[in-house]
This record gives structure tokens, sequence and C-alpha cells, in this order.
């Protein structure tokens, strides 16, 4: 009977533990900022691609969006998540992606004041691989859940062959109601610089297929040749595009880099089979292959007002990685530009995945009430998503805990600046960084520059007078520690111009950046001590890990069931023998 009770309390210690974390607050797959939250818009889904939205109705049984899956099949989706199968004419055999399958991107754009649909995916045909246009219409004013009717750019565009993952991608359609689509090179770069090439480009046409007159080259004696479609050139890969309201166009070239392109029509962009032409034109660029999927342009819709007037782009991840090495990496970005020519400030995380098992996130969108996106596998319940970031306050929004090396790779450093042989060229590389910077703040050179940046008489510049004057008595260590929080705070607070963004750092940021800059001295050695690192490391794994909890609950109540049956069983036995 005693062993029976004593079972019992270990079984129920261990179901307690357990039950915390079933029923308790769950460490969520997908993390965002303060004041929003991930919620799930539709489930069922078969690795969807991509997503698009069509003009709010008060119909609710007419399409509010419309999803592409992996193998080309196209559904459409009501207010009430009602989901038909619009059209499988794009249906197509494809290999999962893997470590050695990349994945094959695939569009949707959408026609609003005529009511249109296309689609851009690759087809197999002829035992080749082709690029494929599609217009989708639908008989009545705006859309339905079933085309009607649908028409194929044909000509000479499907007379060429094409590769999988640099082969057709995006279409957007601009203000100016033309249609734009981006495509890979084919396979092959010297098709990129090949006017006769309809690959490595990104096209420009109108609404019926036909080449608009105002192209940068159109060609009046043969209007149907891809030269008169170009509108730009000399891309490896431009997975995605996005348009503002002014018409501007944004690609990202992705390749050995990625590059996020702000495009000028007729512009040639130097795609030739170098990957150091893959750093050219670009107003940012990421370092090494990260996986862009997707891009899309906020407008001023109230449900997202502080990401208003915004790219948001979209990190997939790579396959065939492990997985606690990729944390963070499958990640939407939100950039900041400027109403000329650039970025106004340092790329911002919106969101990132927290999960353990393998996952593409494969597509983003403005919808009616937050950014939707869409992932490429089922979540650990065997559930495959459409999601969406919200306003709300939510007890699973938390501060995403980082080192300082994933803050530097995080606020976009990494992009312009090489630490140990990796990392951008367009700023200075980082190694070294501490004792560079007391000879130049400790140099008569620099003292003069500050005497000079004293007689601005404009912001910011008159805001660190004092900063400056510190500076000026200051040495050592201490001099460039107090040197890198203020350029990271202010990157012109002693220089006049600066080609560094404003990074808008938080005081516990820029306190978490120093000391990993500071810690560059010695870039062979760890910023953590060893128990440091196993303890940062251990902490990450819990507060990430679906299975780590229940394991540790699990061996805690066999412990517990087992010790307390033991030390009661002592307990008895030195009672008996007192009795005795």
């Amino acid at each position: 009977m005693t062993r029976i009770f004593i079972s019992i309390i270990g079984f129920m210690t261990c179901v307690m533990f357990l039950g915390a974390n079933i029923h308790g607050e769950e460490v969520q797959e997908w993390t965002t900022i303060t004041n929003f939250m991930v919620k799930q818009d539709s489930s069922g889904w078969k690795n969807p691609v991509d997503l698009v939205f069509v003009p709010s109705s008060e119909n609710v049984e007419a399409p509010e969006y419309f999803v592409l899956e992996y193998d080309g099949n196209i559904y459409a989706v009501n207010r009430q998540k009602q989901r038909t199968l619009y059209s499988d004419l794009l249906a197509r055999p494809l290999a999962m992606p893997d470590a050695s399958t990349p994945l094959q991107l695939s569009g949707l754009c959408v026609a609003p004041e005529q009511g249109w649909l296309y689609a851009v995916a690759i087809g197999f045909n002829g035992g080749r691989w082709v690029n494929r246009i599609v217009r989708f219409e639908h008989g009545v004013t705006g859309f339905a859940m079933k085309p009607v009717k649908w028409t194929e750019f044909d000509g000479t565009f499907q007379q060429e062959s094409t590769v999988l993952s640099r082969s057709i991608t995006h279409c957007e359609i601009g203000p100016d109601q033309k249609l734009y689509v981006g495509i890979g090179d084919g396979g092959n770069s010297a098709n990129a610089q090949n006017m006769a090439s309809w690959h490595g480009k990104i096209l420009r046409m109108n609404l019926d297929f036909t080449a608009p007159q105002d192209n940068p080259l159109y060609e009046e004696s043969n209007p149907q040749s891809p030269a008169s479609y170009v509108f730009a050139y000399g891309f490896m890969n431009p997975v995605d595009f996005a348009i503002d309201p002014q018409g501007t166009v944004y690609v990202v070239d992705l390749g050995a880099h990625s590059r996020l392109i702000e495009i000028i029509p007729g512009q040639n962009y130097y795609w030739d089979g170098d990957a150091e032409t893959l750093k050219i034109n670009g107003i940012w660029v990421d370092p090494g292959y990260l996986g862009v999927s997707s891009l899309t342009y906020t407008n001023k819709d109230p449900a997202i007002l502080p990401l208003a007037n915004r790219l948001l782009i979209a990190y997939s991840g790579i396959l065939g990685i492990d997985e606690s090495n990729q944390r963070g990496a499958r990640t939407i970005k939100s950039f900041l530009l400027k109403q000329g020519r650039g970025l106004q400030t340092a790329p911002e995380r919106l969101l990132w995945y927290q999960g353990e098992m393998p996952q593409l996130l494969t597509s983003i969108a403005q919808g009616r009430d937050g950014i939707y996106f869409t992932v490429f596998f089922p979540d650990r319940h065997g559930e495959n998503q459409v999601l969406k970031i919200v306003p709300g306050k939510s007890d699973l929004s938390r501060s995403f805990q980082i080192s300082g090396m994933s803050l530097f790779q995080d606020k976009g450093c990494e992009g312009c600046h090489k630490i140990n042989g990796v990392g951008g060229s367009m700023g200075p590389a980082l190694d070294g960084l501490v004792d560079r910077i007391r000879q130049r703040i400790e140099s008569p050179e620099y003292l003069t520059q500050l005497n000079q940046i004293d007689k601005i008489t404009t912001e910011p510049h008159t805001l660190y007078q004092e900063a400056r004057d510190k500076l000026r008595q200051l040495h050592g260590e201490e001099g460039v520690r107090f040197w890198i929080q203020h350029r990271l705070k202010e990157p012109r607070f002693d220089v006049e111009q600066s080609q560094m963004p404003q990074l808008n750092l938080s005081d516990a940021d820029i306190e978490t950046l120093s000391n990993y800059l500071m810690a560059l001295q010695n870039t062979q050695t760890s910023m953590f001590s060893p128990s440091e690192d196993l303890h940062r490391r251990f902490k990450v794994w819990w507060d990430t890990s679906v299975t780590a909890r229940p394991a540790i609950a699990f061996v805690i109540g066999v412990g517990l069931t087992f010790g307390v049956r033991s030390l009661f069983r002592r307990i008895l036995r030195l009672f008996r023998k007192k009795a005795v």
C-alpha cells in the first residue's frame, strides 16, 4: 500500500510539471514585436508559396485572397475562410525542396480595376522547363471564386527553356497599370546581358501582354522582341519585387549575396557570373545566401500604422543547415526608405522563427487587418497555415534575447562591415577596431576635426557638443568605448556627413553592441567564458525547445517517484527499529 501511495505522489508530481508546460504559456514558433501578435488566419494548406489580396468587398462569399501552392494549384479564399480550387492550369511535377533541391518560387498579382488575376510559374512542356505567364478573367465586375477565361503570354517567350530556381519568379501591377515580371538568368549568366534573351531581366508589359512603347529599350521595328519588354536587366535571380505608390520598383537579386535594388529604368545591373557583381548598385547588400523569398510595400492602413510606408522583406531560411543555427534566419525585416534614393534607417526585425521543425517562410502580403505570411512546411501539430501579424497585446509577445553578435547581424551591420573576412565591403572591416579607433581619436588630426565640427550650428551636431568635449578628455579603451557608443547613437556626432544609417538603437542595444565591438580587439577570443557560453546555450535551448520542458519534467517526476519512495522506506525502517 505504501509503495502504491508513493508511486501516486511521484506520478502526480510528474503530471504537474508536464501540465504546466502543456496547458500553460507555450513557446510560440513565431515571435513578433511589441504591440503586435501572430495569429492563424487559415490552415489545411499544402506547401503555399504565395498569396495576394483583392480589393475589399462587402460580399463575404467573394474572394478575399488567392493562394498559390507549390504544385501549381491556385485556391480562392473568401472572408468566411471557405476555400475553393480556383485553377489547376499551372499544376506541374516538382520535387520537394531539400538541402540539394532549391525552393522554386512562383507568384500571383491582381489588376484591381479590371478584376484580373495574373500568375507566373514554370511549367514542364516537351521535356523541358519553360516560363509561363497566365491571366485569369471572371466575366463579372470584380473577382470570383472561379475564372471563366484564361489567356497565356506566348510568342517567343516559351521558346527559351529555363532551370529550377533561376527562372520566372514574381509579378506585380504598378500604379501605371503595367504588369512587371521578374525572370532569373535561366542558369546561364550570359543571358542577363543578352537582349535577345528573356532571362535575367525585369519585364514591363501592358495588361494585354503587348510591349509598352515607353519602355526604355522598345524597338519600333520589332515590338515583340525581348528587348521591347525590358524594364531593367543584368540580374541573376530577381526573386521578388515591390512597387511603391510613386511607381518606384524595388527588387532583391539573390545569389552569393542578396542585393536590394531601387530600379532605374533601362539600367544594367551587371550580373555576368562574377559574385562580386551582385554587390553593384544595391542600396542594401546582405552578405551570403540568406534565402530572400518575398517583398511587399505597406500602405497607410490604420491596422498597421506603425508599419506603414515601409518595405518588408521576408527571409525564407535555408534547408540542410542545423536548425539551432538558424533561429532568427527565417525572418521579416522592415526597411524605412528615404523620399529620394536609399535607406533612411537600418532594417529592423519584425518577425522571427523560434521553432525546431524545418521551415521556409515563402511570402508576405498586406491584408485588410495585418501583414500576412505563408510558411512552406507544416508546424509541429501537422498544420500548414496562412498566418498574420496583427495589432494586439499578448503574453506571447516578448523581447528577443540576443547576443551582441546576433544584434550586429539583426541590425544589418554585417551587410556593410567584415569581421574575420565575413560580411559586406561598403564600410571598413572591424577586425582590430579598438586599436584603430584609439589611434584615431588620440591623433592631432582628430582633435582638429572636432574643432571644425564644433563650428556647425545645426542639429544633430549642436546636440553632441558636450559629448565631444568629454571625448577630448578620455584616453585608451575608455575613450574608444565612449566613441563607439556615440557613433551607434548618432553616426554624425563627430563628422559632418556619414554613410552609416541611423540605427535607432535603445540604450540597452547600444550597450550590448558596444560590448561586442570592444571584444573584437581579439577576434579569436570568444566574448563569453566557457561557463557563460554554456549557460547562454542552455538558455536558448530551454526558451525555444518544444521538447525540453516535458523531457526534464519526466526525468524530475521519475526521480521524485523513486527518491521519495526510498526516503519514505528509510523513515519507516527507523520507526520500526525504535519500536522494537
